[in-house]
């Protein structure tokens, strides 16, 4: 996910440890309310994703502090 602030897929991984990822898995398997939430986590960050992409940006800079227009002279 490219969301700032948003969890990893597989975030647990980041940990580098087997018995956390055995874990994760287990309960990912076993859990049909956690595995669906999981889904759900995954569709909502694709709409995001989307969404990010029809919103429109602001790239304009503006500076309180501009001088003379260039090629203008103020004299």
């Amino acid at each position: 996910m490219d969301v700032p602030g948003w969890p990893e897929d597989r975030w647990w991984q980041q940990f580098k440890s087997r018995d956390l990822d055995q874990i994760t898995v287990i309960a990912l398997n076993e859990n049909p309310g956690l595995r669906k939430t999981y889904a759900r986590l995954g569709e909502a960050d694709a709409v995001a994703q989307v969404e990010k992409t029809t919103l429109p940006s602001l790239q304009q800079r503006v500076s309180a502090f501009e001088g003379p227009a260039e090629g203008k002279s103020s004299q």
